[in-house]
């Protein structure tokens, strides 16, 4: 409930929906007056930064020195827990801009930066449910449509995902913003809606494609035992509680990914370092008993 603190919760919490949009409203004039922003930054190299309303994102970024992962920024949240998130291909997009797209950043001027390590659907799942809890509940519209856009997330990550997502959550936004009582549900619904435009891609590759380009949900992670490092020892097959490694000594020991639940016990295990979990870029194995030391290529 951290947020329930933060300068323009209480205004929204406190009083009618259109006084509180107006004193938001204010407070922000107020604090971009001058030109420029400061923002608290999560996620980067680099803690506090000051931009002007005309920087772009990817000059924004740049003053981040980099994701914390070591990579590129992939995308960032401006304004976190509402605000907007912007994918990389956004990134010419003007700050100033984003504030007036937006209309209510809720007294908050939290940067949260990402790299190439991060997935934007499960990050996006987590926030909905942080969200929810932070929903007073006055209203039925947002409280249950956060319960339920959280769930089309949730199901997205975990290979439960549907051919019409996109449209789903583009659907209950666009009602948040029409009905919500007060500006935390509509602005939680801005946030969503344009989630499910800029990053279409990001969604559809979950619920339709079924991949992670990220490598973060585990549910789109597959595990391989390379034949280029395989001595045939057989310890993976050993500590495999699901039987899902196959083979004999002398031979390249194989995984039957349908039947492995991605435990992790075989990759502890292996003292050659064989084994891996791959997402999109899936390496060459065996699918018939070959013996060690035949296998040339990997990938």
């Amino acid at each position: 409930m951290r947020f329930r603190k933060l300068e323009g919760f209480e205004a929204i919490r406190a009083k009618e929906p259109e006084n509180a949009l107006n004193e938001l409203k204010t407070q922000l004039e107020e604090k971009t007056a001058q030109g420029t922003i400061e923002f608290s930054v999560t996620g980067a190299k680099e803690k506090n930064i000051t931009c002007t309303t005309e920087d772009t994102v990817a000059e924004l970024a740049e003053k981040c020195d980099g994701a914390a992962d070591g990579t590129k920024v992939q995308y960032v949240h401006i304004g976190y827990p509402l605000g907007v998130m912007v994918p990389v291909s956004g990134f010419d997009r003007k700050v100033g801009e984003l504030f007036g797209k937006t209309s209510v950043m809720t007294g908050s001027f939290e940067l949260h930066v990402f790299g190439e390590s991060a997935c934007p659907v499960d990050y996006m799942g987590g926030l909905l449910r942080e969200l929810k809890e932070e929903s007073c509940g006055r209203c039925v519209l947002c409280r249950m449509a956060l319960q339920q856009l959280g769930i089309i997330f949730d199901d997205a990550v975990n290979g439960r995902g549907r051919a019409d997502d996109k449209n789903t959550v583009t659907a209950i936004a666009e009602a948040m913003q029409l009905g919500a009582h007060c500006p935390f549900g509509k602005a939680a619904g801005a946030l969503t809606q344009n989630f499910a435009e800029d990053f279409a891609d990001e969604l559809e590759d979950h619920a339709k494609r079924r991949v992670c380009k990220a490598g973060v949900c585990k549910k789109y992670m597959t595990y391989h035992i390379l034949g280029t490092k395989c001595t045939g020892c057989g310890d993976c097959e050993d500590v495999c509680d699901d039987d899902a490694i196959t083979g004999k000594k002398g031979f390249i020991y194989m995984i039957d990914t349908f039947d492995c639940t991605g435990c992790g016990k075989c990759i502890e295990e292996c003292e050659e370092e064989a084994i891996i979990v791959a997402g999109v870029k899936k390496p060459k194995t065996p699918d018939k008993l070959t013996k060690v030391g035949r296998w040339k290529k990997d990938y």
